[in-house]
């Protein structure tokens, strides 16, 4: 008979390789009935950890979610030793039987809490081993089958508080400045909302007007350094193009609420009229605020704004253009200039040919200029005081069009310029009998225009 393995106190138990099949059907494991305290504002629900192994270190089968995971771990750790010790990794090794037995498998049970311990299981287990019969099944971790093997293992628990949170006893409290969410199972960003007051009804050009955004909490309480972004937007009275004239300025456009939870802000309001939206959004802030705020225009309608190349250059001061004369006209200049010249005079040349769009640019200015200058009409109308410094600067010397209050000017589509067939030339140095007989010796006349000598046709 083969002589049985010494027995080692300080070894512990190396059960024979076998499949140690769990069946967690037959777990009843008395876990400790946690009582949920009342959901308090502010507090979330705490997360249960639990802890397995030998001692209250949990093994390193800690901080899991569940009995079945922290169970799964301890039986992967056995199965470990078990390998371990086949593999000679541990001493002593366990003396094996020269063909596997078929051993009954191991059983998992329950023995209920112990000590500090929300509970504790323990397997019982089966190998090979040598006694006077020879090579059995037993129960039992040393050379004569006098008793069960048994190793016990403990689970203990310990709350586990979502980030943000702050745990205290058995609850876990929102940390400043974040809340629970509607689960009460995690801590988010608080939720803040946001209004814009002191907005609406209009606001006269060039003028101010004094606002804020307000920043509250969830429970309605001022919110003290938020931090605010306004953007404002303007639809021009006139549609687009959307000109400087159009836009407002908000000072400052963002920042952060003081300690009434409010970022004031002024509106300084354009020159000309429009519709302005300021949005306001604040970081943490679950919505945004918009107000509206309108700058009333002027009733005449602004200047139309030149589109045409050469009537764009008439405007910048390029108006003398003898080129584009048509017809016979080009001549009749030639004739009249060197006929001047011949009488021992000068001439200036202010207008030849003339286009359309710069005809009506001038009727406009005078038709303006006549309206803004009616009795009574700025003091009715302030914000019209943009266009009528515009008008005025239009009317006056270069690079205005020295045109004078209530001149005469062709309708647009009507004046000889617009065709070609024109031109204003003033003559210096000769009287006017010296004068007459040069234009109907060129076949031109300089009295078709009455009080416009200088217009030439």
């Amino acid at each position: 008979m083969m002589d049985a393995p010494a027995f080692d106190a300080q070894r512990l138990v190396r059960p024979a390789l076998l499949t140690i099949a769990l069946y967690l059907s037959v777990i009843v494991i008395a876990s400790m009935t946690m009582v949920k305290p009342a959901q308090a504002s502010g507090t979330v629900n705490a997360a249960t950890l639990y802890y397995g192994g030998s001692n209250s270190s949990g093994y390193n089968c800690n901080g899991m979610t569940s009995l079945d995971a922290v169970q799964g771990c301890v039986v992967a750790m056995h199965d470990k030793w078990l390998s371990d010790d086949l593999n000679g990794l541990n001493s002593n090794p366990i003396i094996l039987p020269p063909l596997p037995l078929s051993c009954p498998t191991a059983v998992l049970t329950d023995s209920g809490p112990s000590g500090s311990y929300v509970d504790m299981f323990k397997i019982t287990y089966y190998r090979g081993a040598v006694n006077a019969a020879g090579w059995t099944c037993c129960p039992i971790y040393y050379k004569f089958c006098d008793g069960p093997k048994i190793d016990n293992y403990h689970i203990s628990t310990q709350l586990s508080c979502p980030a943000n949170s702050t745990q205290t006893s058995s609850t876990c409290t929102c940390n400043t400045n974040f809340v629970p969410d509607p689960s009460a199972t995690n801590c988010i960003s608080e939720p803040y909302t946001i209004v814009l007051s002191g907005l609406g009804g209009d606001v006269m050009p060039t003028t101010t007007r004094a606002a804020y955004a307000e920043v509250t909490t969830s429970t309605g309480s001022s919110k003290s350094g938020a931090q605010v972004t306004l953007i404002l937007t303007v639809v021009p009275e006139n549609g687009d193009p959307i000109l400087a004239s159009n836009v407002g300025s908000l000072s400052p456009n963002g920042g952060s609420t003081g300690a009434d939870g409010r970022l004031p802000f002024v509106f300084t309001a354009p020159a000309a009229g429009g519709t302005h939206t300021i949005d306001a959004f604040c970081t943490g802030c679950t919505n945004y605020a918009e107000g509206t705020t309108k700058v009333p225009g002027c009733p005449i309608p602004p200047l139309t704004v030149l589109t045409d190349p050469v009537a764009i250059g008439f405007d910048n001061g390029n108006r003398w253009r003898p080129d584009l004369l048509t017809g016979d006209y080009p001549a009749h200049l030639t004739c009249v200039e060197n006929a001047i010249t011949a009488a021992h005079g000068t001439y200036t040349g202010t207008s030849a040919y003339r286009p359309t769009q710069y005809q009506r640019h001038l009727y406009e200015i005078v038709q303006k200029d006549a309206q803004l200058d009616t009795e009574n009409y700025m003091p009715a109308h302030p914000e019209c005081q943009a266009l009528r410094d515009e008008v005025t600067g239009e009317m006056g010397p270069p690079p205005g069009h020295n045109l004078q209050p209530g001149q005469q000017v062709a309708t647009p589509g009507s004046s000889r310029h617009e065709s070609g067939m024109a031109f204003d030339l003033t003559p210096h140095g000769l009287s006017a009998a010296q004068l007459a007989p040069i234009y109907p010796s060129c076949g031109v006349s300089h009295t078709a225009v009455s009080g416009e000598p200088w217009h030439v046709q």
